[in-house]
């Protein structure tokens, strides 16, 4: 049996009046809350003449046209949800700067009739509240209601119009537009205008900055010259991109003091004035991320090829907030360029531009390289015109911090420069650190063997416990060379390694002094004829400047190249100790001595080779330059030379084949020859296709003599190895020495590698990822073109599994590039995308994973894949929805704005429905800082910040209040404001308003000086008194005190200053102007000379806000103390001995010292 309900819900119906400008809303109240859903059919009426409506207009108003208003809610019914009571339908009242009448608008509720039925015909669910107020026209079907709008216009203000001047003007000239005010103003009047342009074919013309609403012109009064007038200008940008013309609109906009009039917006065409035949140029980024120490890359594209070569100029930048910084400061900023070859070369109309990043050690967040390009000549920015490649950190932040300090400085030549490297804090194990030492050489000095200068040098730093814990000694030998020669520097310099992060200072200088007399002799080599043949003697000439008051024996070392296989010079009369001496001043030949080696004349075929001696520092002499010279000795074996040539089988062969090479020598020998055949391959890629005994032992040919079989030519071969391994293709090369003849073949590779593709599923908000998965790890790059799409028809793709839905374009955001490289020795790689988390309730969403090209067939798919795997190359995306349709809808609204600063600015959270138990709901607070103001603590700001709303039935249900403290700072700044945004989170749904603001107005006097502060003297050794110099800018007119905090840096546990001259609240005085040492104060900070051995530590002093001024920047400094005790002097402890005693017996100390000195 059914049971009819015979209750009616009573609605109240209200509209309060609002002024132009403002929102109003009608407001819709039930006597109790829905039980079900009701829905109301409504619509709101203008453009109706006073006749129609049954009395007509009241007095003083008129009826509202279409433009006068414009309704904000999108549907014409109103229902309320079980639970709700209350609900507005939202209307604005537009301002139209027209002195008018009031306006009336029409509201109605339709199909209430005479039975108030809303429902449906045949029930009465719903009546209207009789007790509505009084302009609810019971009249007029008892289903309206009038709404009002007052006129905020008046009618004394200047009517304001504007027209163009000439158009049209082409880019990068002027558009220029006359704003006139009638009658003209009796003061300096400003106008407010909008600037936008046409870009609706991609055309532009106008900077960003240039372009929105607040802009402004100043009409000159009616009693000023040009009253009544004034000439506003918008810039239009001269770029070289072809495009269509475009126009430029300035719009007067709405504000107090003028009316605005007719015509209200003025337009003037901009021609463009580019030539359409440049090729457009974009740029994508290439593999991202990339490791630190990795090369980003980016392609640049020419659209069509371009008919000659073309040069496209570039910015490189990076994001170093955080302190990251992967770029160095020379492979940064403007004019790097790239030529994108032309339309007949090799990579027409493509280029790649490579950009180095820094492999350092210090452990700093994810950083980003990004690429843009630049205008230039014979060719147009097109879209993108930048990229980004993501660089990934990857140091460890738990390493120590290694810094290097100069021993004694400075040394004398021969003596050891000794260096200090220090790890903080002391490692937990012992930690190996790499050095490279460099020495000064710019006016010819040299103090240190090139063995000992360089990279990979090494000390060893012992760990936390081990005696000399965190320090050690690292030494540079200097040698005592003979030369006179100015003073030098040796340079060690900390490098990059594993387990630790360089620090500061990171590199340190010893000076080494030279101890030689300026008045030995000079001694410098020169060679004798050359070339000669072997046999023939090889002459040099030792030259003395100035000639010797007595006889000098000079030193030398003679060698030779062998690297052929040949040798003309007798082993004994090779290497060091061969020497030469140089005649007296007053003898025959005085200063110059000729220096012989013999040569070996022998019945080897072998190249030329090369003798050279060089000189040897010696006491009694000074090396000159030059101090080494070289001899040709040519081989005067074989007068038949006879012709090689050598040939392979195939130019080609595949791996595990053997290669066969034909020699031929001609004429053919008069005896029988065997050669040594060099073999090598180009592994340059990672493949290998010869076993390494044969590469490093090479092969040997024999060529039978001439009246043989087979006379002149000889065969030998090269084995190939077949592996398993997924490599490039290589190239074999077999080298006749003595004839340099060479001949090369391929080695095609014969593997391929197994891909398999795994792609979990994911919820919205979450990052997704597609998996790949080599079968054997990478031997060369492997590149696979990849896509991941939505916004595809169930239909095209066969069907959607039950329950899912493709996705939308907006569902999701792919973070890497569309292709995927493995470099060698990698086996997997992952293509990442974002689900977007929407707040809508939904369907499962797919997307469609596609490989379109698998390195040119060189990969096989695996197919042991998991079951959302398609036919061929294509693959399903699972997107799960994590909205709740019964969580509460959540808004934010500011309350009063504006604030002063140093007031909290208030916001109300409103949950609708309330919820069933309070909720907490995450928010974003964020400010204007564009013009450097700053109301608000960084502490304050930021994601993450929580309210909590009130159940049902509690006090203050479904609505809570958040603050944000702003800061009374003492700076004379732009007024500025707070937003508070509210954040997805579980339990609740995200409505509209989801972000509002609340505007901070500053306080301070702009007149109060600008006060910085800066250290003084720095280090200073503890003991001595840190100052600070605190300046005043302008000088203030009366003095002013100044409020100052002082800290130390005690993370070593060193302490330099008292604890009572820490803290805030210190102060300095600033003379006034016309004061002695006006404008400026010196700060000062005494530090306590202990005798604790302690590091180096910090004092910093840093300014607080107070009356009178306004704290600028620099606000903080900072002074160096350096330690001044003695690390080796032995530590003394007392303790006590027998106690207690009896009086009349001596009482015992120990005294102790470690180390024992």
């Amino acid at each position: 049996m059914t049971v009819e309900d015979d209750d009616t819900a009573m609605l109240k119906v209200e509209i309060p009046p609002v002024s132009e400008r403002e929102i109003g809303g009608v407001q819709l109240t039930l006597n109790q809350a829905a039980t079900r859903p009701i829905t109301i059919d409504v619509t709101l009426h203008g453009t109706l003449a006073c006749r129609w409506i049954p009395g007509g207009c009241s007095e003083g108003t008129s009826v509202a046209s279409g433009s006068d208003f414009s309704v904000l809610d999108d549907s014409n019914k109103i229902t309320f949800a079980p639970g709700d009571i209350t609900k507005t339908y939202r209307f604005k009242a537009n301002d139209d700067n027209t002195v008018e009448l009031t306006e009336l608008l029409l509201f109605s509720i339709s199909g209430l009739g005479l039975s108030w039925s809303i429902l449906d015909p045949d029930s009465s669910e719903i009546i209207v509240d009789p007790s509505t107020p009084l302009d609810y026209d019971d009249a007029f079907s008892g289903s309206y209601w009038f709404g009002y709008i007052y006129d905020n216009d008046n009618p004394n203000n200047p009517n304001i119009t504007i027209t163009p001047d000439p158009s049209p003007v082409t880019e990068g000239e002027a558009a220029t537009f006359t704003v006139t005010a009638t009658p003209a103003p009796t003061s300096a009047m400003m106008v407010s205008l909008a600037v936008s342009e046409d870009t609706s074919d991609d055309q532009n013309f106008v900077a960003s900055d240039n372009e929105g609403s607040g802009k402004t012109v100043t009409i000159p009064a009616a009693s000023s010259p040009g009253a009544g007038s004034a000439t506003f200008t918008v810039d239009t940008v001269g770029d070289t991109i072809p495009e269509p013309s475009g126009e430029v609109t300035v719009t007067l906009e709405t504000n107090t003091g003028y009316v605005v009039g007719k015509p209200s917006s003025a337009t003037v065409t901009v021609n463009d004035d580019d030539d359409p035949d440049n090729p457009n140029v974009t740029i994508t980024p290439g593999l991202s991320p990339v490791k630190e120490g990795e090369a980003a890359t980016f392609t640049v594209t020419a659209t069509p090829a371009p008919s000659a070569a073309v040069t496209v100029s570039l910015v490189v930048s990076e994001d170093t907030s955080g302190g990251r910084d992967v770029v160095a400061i020379g492979n940064e900023g403007n004019g790097k360029t790239v030529t994108i070859p032309a339309a007949d070369s090799p990579g027409a109309g493509t280029a790649t531009f490579t950009v180095a990043t820094v492999g350092d050690t210090t452990s700093e967040p994810s950083g980003e390289v990004i690429a843009t390009l630049e205008t230039g000549t014979g060719y147009t920015v097109g879209a993108p015109s930048s990229a980004t490649v993501t660089v990934n950190d990857d140091d460890n932040p738990n390493n120590p911090n290694i810094t290097i300090t100069a021993g004694s400085s400075p040394v004398s030549e021969g003596e050891a420069a000794t260096f200090t490297v220090t790890a903080t804090p002391a490692p937990s194990a012992a930690v190996t650190v790499s050095l490279a030492v460099s020495e000064a050489t710019s006016d010819g000095q040299d103090f240190v063997a090139s063995s000992n200068e360089g990279g990979a040098k090494t000390v060893t730093i012992p760990a936390l416990g081990s005696p000399g814990a965190g320090t050690a000694t690292f030494t540079v030998d200097t040698e005592d060379n003979g030369t006179d020669e100015p003073n030098g520097e040796v340079t060690v310099t900390l490098e990059t390694g594993t387990d630790y992060t360089v620090g500061a200072p990171s590199s340190a200088t010893v000076t080494v002094e030279d101890d030689e007399d300026p008045n030995n002799p000079k001694i410098t080599l020169t060679p004798g004829l050359s070339p000669l043949t072997e046999g023939e003697t090889v002459t040099f000439t030792v030259t003395a400047t100035p000639a010797p008051a007595s006889a000098v024996r000079v030193f030398l070392t003679v060698s030779e190249v062998t690297s052929g296989g040949q040798d003309f010079v007798a082993s004994d009369n090779e290497g060091s100790g061969q020497n030469v001496t140089i005649p007296a001043l007053d003898s025959p030949g005085a200063g110059t001595a000729t220096f012989t080696v013999s040569t070996v004349d022998d019945t080897t075929i072998e190249p030329s080779g090369e003798v050279t001696a060089t000189l040897v520092n010696s006491a009694d002499y000074v090396v000159g330059t030059p101090s080494s010279a070289t001899v040709t000795v040519d081989d005067n074996d074989d007068p038949n030379n006879p012709n090689f040539t050598i040939r392979p089988s195939s130019s080609s062969v595949r791996e595990g084949e053997v290669i066969t090479f034909t020699v031929t020598q001609a004429p053919a020998p008069t005896s029988g020859q065997t050669y040594i055949i060099s073999v090598s391959e180009d592994t340059s890629g990672g493949q290998d296709f010869v076993a390494s005994g044969i590469e490093s032992g090479g092969t040997t040919v024999t060529i039978p003599a001439a009246g043989s079989p087979g006379a002149g030519t000889g065969t030998f071969t090269v084995a190939t190895e077949n592996d398993s391994i997924d490599e490039l293709n290589g190239e074999v090369t077999v080298t006749l020495p003595y004839s340099s003849l060479s001949a090369m073949v391929t080695v095609e590779d014969n593997d391929k590698v197994t891909l398999k593709v795994e792609i979990p599923p994911v919820s919205e908000g979450e990052t997704g990822s597609v998996q790949f998965t080599l079968g054997d790890a990478a031997t060369r790059p492997i590149t696979i073109d990849v896509s991941l799409t939505g916004d595809l028809a169930c239909s095209a793709i066969g069907g959607c599994p039950e329950g899912t839905t493709m996705a939308s374009g907006s569902d999701f955001r792919v973070l890497n590039a569309s292709s995927i490289t493995f470099a060698p020795g990698e086996t997997n790689k992952v293509l990442r995308f974002t689900a977007n988390d929407d707040n809508t309730v939904e369907s499962t969403e797919l997307l469609l994973f596609h490989i379109s090209d698998l390195d040119s067939g060189e990969i096989l798919l695996d197919f042991n894949t998991p079951p959302d795997h398609l036919l061929g190359s294509y693959w399903f995306a699972y997107i799960h929805d994590n909205d709740n349709p019964n969580n509460p809808n959540i808004t934010i609204a500011p309350d009063p704005s504006p604030v002063i600063e140093g007031e909290a600015a208030t916001f109300t959270v409103t949950a609708t429905p309330a919820p069933t138990w309070a909720l907490t709901v995450s928010l974003a607070v964020s400010e204007d800082t564009s013009d450097g103001q700053d109301f608000v603590a960084s502490s304050n700001e930021g994601i993450g910040k929580m309210v909590t709303i009130p159940a049902a039935g509690s006090p203050g249900a479904g609505t809570a209040t958040f603050t944000v403290d702003t800061e009374d700072d003492g700076i004379d700044e732009l007024n500025g404001e707070v937003t508070v945004t509210l954040e997805t989170s579980t339990g609740y749904t995200i409505g509209d308003p989801s972000s509002v603001t609340v505007m901070v107005e500053d306080d301070d006097d702009p007149n109060n000086p600008k006060i910085t502060i800066t250290p003084g003297p720095s280090p200073v050794t503890e003991g001595g008194t840190a100052t600070f110099t605190v300046t005043a800018a302008p000088a203030p007119t009366s003095a002013v005190t100044v409020s100052l905090a002082v800290s130390e840096d005690t993370s070593s546990s060193q302490d330099f200053v008292a604890t009572d001259n820490e803290g805030s609240g210190k102060t300095v005085t600033i003379p006034a102007a016309g004061s002695p040492g006006a404008g400026t104060a010196t700060f000062t900070v005494d530090t306590v000379g202990d005798t604790t051995i302690e590091p180096a530590g910090e004092v910093t002093a840093t300014l607080e806000a107070g009356t009178g001024y306004a704290v600028g920047t620099p606000s903080s400094a900072m002074v160096t103390i350096n330690d001044n005790d003695d690390p080796n002097n032995p530590n003394i402890t007392i303790t006590p001995g027998l106690s207690p005693v009896t009086e009349g017996e001596t009482a015992t100390f120990m005294v102790t010292a470690t180390p024992a000195p």
